[in-house]
C-alpha cells in the first residue's frame, strides 16, 4: 500500500498474578509535597487548532482522492487523472503548496521501496510514500510522525503492552516492578486520550490494550517492532462490508468503500486529534531519560531522572511527577516539581502505585509520561547502552 506521512519536529509552528487489595487512607492520596508554581494547564493554542479544522476542506480532500478511482498499489501510475500515481502526485503538490505558503517550512519528497514475490504483489512493484517534514528550531533531530493510507480498492486507540524489543533483563525487571501496561506506546495512548478529553468536543477515545485488531496490522507496528512508541487511532465500530471489498451488490447488500458512506464530521474530528497530538508533542520538551524509582520498605517514594539537555529544550520549565493505582487505566494524580532531577513523594508508598515523569515547557506543553527504568524508555533499548537488571535502581 502507499501512504502519506507528516512528521513535525519539536516546537515547530502550529501549521499543523498477585494482586494487593489495600485500604488506602485519604492521606496516602494527597500530594507528597507542596506543588511548585508551574506553567498553565489550559493550552489555548490547542483549542485554536481544533477550531481551525474545516469539515468542508476535509470533505473536499476526500472527494478529490476518491475521484482518482482505484488507488491500490498495483493501479495506474502514469495517468494524470486515475490511479495511485495521480493521487500521490496530487498529495505532493498539496504539501508543496503548503510549504510555499510558510516560506519553505516543509521538506517534501517521495520515499520509494520495492516489494514483490508475494501472493498479493507477485511482480516487483514500487511502493511510493509522500513525506512532508517540518523540522523544529531547537531540537530538529526529534520527530513526531503521523501516517495514513491513500490507497483504496474502489473496482479504535490500539497500543502494545510489553515492548517488542524487551530483553530478558528488562522482562525480569518488569516481573518484579510492574509495567505490563506502561510501555511507551501505552503512555503515548494515555497522552492522546487526555488531549481528546480536554480539547475535542463530543469525541471519546477508547484505549485498547492490544497491538492491533485480531489478525490485522497497521503502520504503527514496524515502529513498535524496532522499539519506537507508536499507536493506531481508528473508528471503534467498523463496517466490514465497506472494507477491503470490491464495490458490488449481493443479495441486496451493498459492499465496498464508497464516498456516500463517509462521515465527514467524524473525519474532521480525527483530523483535529491528529493535529493537536502532533502539536502538543512537538511543542513539549523531549521526554526525560533514565527515570528510576526507589522506596522499598519506606513510607515515601523517590523518583530520579536525567535532565533534558538545555540546548535541546531552552523552554523547559521543569518536570511533573505522576502516579496512579496499579489497576487504574489513566494517571490519577500529579505534582509539578520544578526544574529538578529528583523528587520524593512523602506518604506515597511505592508498593501501592505506579509512577512516571513528564517534562514540561514554559508554555505548559508536556511530554508523554515516562515509566521508570528501560520499561518505559522512548527510544529503542539498544540505544540505552545497557539493560539494568532487577537488582539495579
Amino acid at each position: 500500500m502507499s501512504r502519506v506521512s507528516a512528521a513535525t519536529a519539536a516546537r515547530g509552528p502550529a501549521t499543523l498474578a498477585l494482586v494487593f487489595l489495600l485500604a488506602a487512607p485519604a492521606a496516602a492520596r494527597s500530594l507528597g509535597a507542596q506543588e511548585a508554581k508551574g506553567p498553565p494547564s489550559e493550552l489555548a493554542a490547542l483549542h485554536d487548532i481544533v477550531a481551525s479544522v474545516s469539515t468542508e476542506r476535509v470533505e473536499a480532500d476526500i472527494r478529490r482522492l476518491a475521484g482518482f478511482g482505484t488507488r491500490h498499489t498495483l493501479s495506474d501510475t502514469l495517468s494524470d487523472a486515475r490511479g495511485i500515481g495521480a493521487a500521490r502526485r496530487w498529495i505532493k503538490a498539496q504539501f508543496d503548496e503548503i510549504s510555499a505558503a510558510c516560506g519553505g517550512c516543509l521538506e517534501v519528497s517521495y520515499q520509494t521501496s520495492y516489494v514483490g514475490g508475494t501472493e498479493r504483489i507477485p511482480d516487483t512493484t514500487a511502493v511510493v510514500n509522500v513525506l512532508a517534514i517540518q523540522r523544529g528550531t531547537t531540537d530538529p533531530g526529534r520527530y513526531v510522525v503521523m501516517s495514513g493510507d491513500i490507497d483504496s480498492r474502489a473496482s479504535r486507540v490500539f497500543a502494545e503492552g510489553t515492548r517488542a524489543d524487551e530483553t530478558a533483563q528488562v522482562a525480569a525487571r518488569r516481573r518484579v516492578t510492574g509495567g505490563e501496561v506502561d510501555s511507551p506506546s501505552r503512555n503515548l495512548a494515555r497522552f492522546i486520550d487526555r488531549l481528546v478529553d480536554g480539547y475535542v468536543p463530543n469525541l471519546d477515545m477508547m484505549m485498547v490494550y492490544r497491538l492491533d485488531r485480531f489478525g490485522r496490522g497497521g503502520h504503527h507496528r514496524p515502529f513498535n517492532d524496532v522499539g519506537f512508541p507508536a499507536v493506531r487511532i481508528m473508528d471503534a465500530n467498523e463496517d466490514y462490508r465497506r472494507q477491503h471489498q470490491n464495490i458490488r451488490v449481493e443479495e441486496g447488500v451493498e459492499y465496498g468503500d464508497v464516498i456516500d458512506e463517509v462521515e465527514f464530521d467524524f473525519a474532521a474530528k480525527l483530523t483535529a486529534v491528529n493535529a493537536i497530538s502532533l502539536a502538543a508533542m512537538a511543542w513539549a520538551p523531549a521526554p526525560p531519560r533514565n527515570v528510576v524509582l526507589e522506596g522499598a520498605v519506606r513510607p515515601s517514594t523517590t523518583l530520579g531522572w536525567d535532565p533534558v539537555p538545555a540546548e535541546r529544550a531552552p523552554n523547559l520549565a521543569g518536570y511533573r511527577v505522576y502516579w496512579r493505582p496499579t489497576d487504574a487505566p489513566q494517571w490519577a494524580w500529579s505534582v509539578f516539581v520544578g526544574d529538578v532531577t529528583t523528587h520524593t513523594l512523602e506518604n506515597i508508598v511505592i508498593d501501592n502505585y505506579l509512577f512516571g515523569v513528564a517534562s514540561v515547557s514554559e508554555g505548559g506543553y508536556e511530554s508523554p509520561v515516562v515509566f521508570p527504568w528501560p520499561i518505559g524508555a522512548y527510544e529503542p533499548l539498544q540505544w540505552l547502552g545497557r539493560d539494568p537488571g532487577p537488582e539495579d535502581h
